[in-house]
């Protein structure tokens, strides 16, 4: 693995630098498009300065190689549209209508991509749900979603209100946890009068609700669920 190889070259100690950390911190600083330059502005202590030092070399070693890795593909196509307008407004011209889904989980390099295809025809659809933004940990931005409104203030906003894929408990769970979040957009939660069997979230006992019967078995219709963890982000309609 090129990690393990580069850490051996810089003659790191392994136990205090692992290449699997060497290759996170590599991928976390492409998704946020930044560079070994800019890291140094801002390095603290000799343990940055070694991990930016392993990040250069490692850009000398693509470059040498004419190669490109994962992150680039992306970092790359980014400071194409930016640096030639021409090419930029190709591009926008034949993506006429830009549709991103689980926006939530978009990092800094794939928002700036939507926007620099988007920003003159303005036909950006988002699709996702601020409360189920888990992948932070591989470089995605909760505020890209909660920024659309500001990017786009000529936005709709479509909810999508019916949960399809979880029970009612589980869905009212969910909602109670979410209820709990400061920083959660305020949205629609349209409880209907069927309620599902109370869950708890806690405690030393733990039950299995029995699952309700379908329409084909029953010859009635599924009871109506109750608020669902998604949604849809600021939609606009082409211009």
């Amino acid at each position: 693995m090129w990690s393990s190889t580069l850490v051996d070259e810089l003659n790191y100690d392994k136990n205090s630098i692992t290449p699997r950390d060497l290759v996170r911190r590599i991928s976390d600083w492409k998704n946020r498009m930044r560079t070994p330059a800019q890291l140094r502005e801002t390095q603290e202590g000799h343990r940055d300065a070694l991990y930016i030092n392993a990040f250069e070399q490692y850009e000398k070693v693509l470059r040498r190689a004419s190669a490109l890795d994962f992150d680039d593909l992306l970092l790359r196509t980014v400071s194409l549209l930016r640096e030639h307008d021409r090419v930029r407004e190709k591009y926008a011209s034949r993506y006429r209508h830009v549709l991103v889904d689980e926006y939530q989980d978009t990092n800094h390099a794939q928002y700036a991509l939507t926007h620099l295809l988007g920003r003159d025809h303005r036909n950006v659809c988002a699709v996702g749900d601020p409360d189920q933004a888990i992948y932070g940990w591989r470089g995605a931005d909760i505020g890209n979603i909660r920024q659309f409104t500001r990017d786009f203030p000529e936005h709709t906003i479509v909810h999508l209100e019916r949960n399809y894929r979880s029970s009612g408990n589980i869905v009212t769970a969910a909602a109670a946890l979410i209820d709990h979040n400061r920083t959660a957009p305020t949205r629609p939660c349209g409880q209907d009068a069927a309620q599902a069997p109370p869950s708890s979230t806690c405690g030393p006992r733990r039950t299995t609700p029995r699952r309700p019967s379908s329409p084909a078995s029953s010859g009635r219709n599924r009871p109506p669920r109750g608020r669902p963890p998604c949604s849809t982000a600021p939609t606009r309609s082409p211009a």
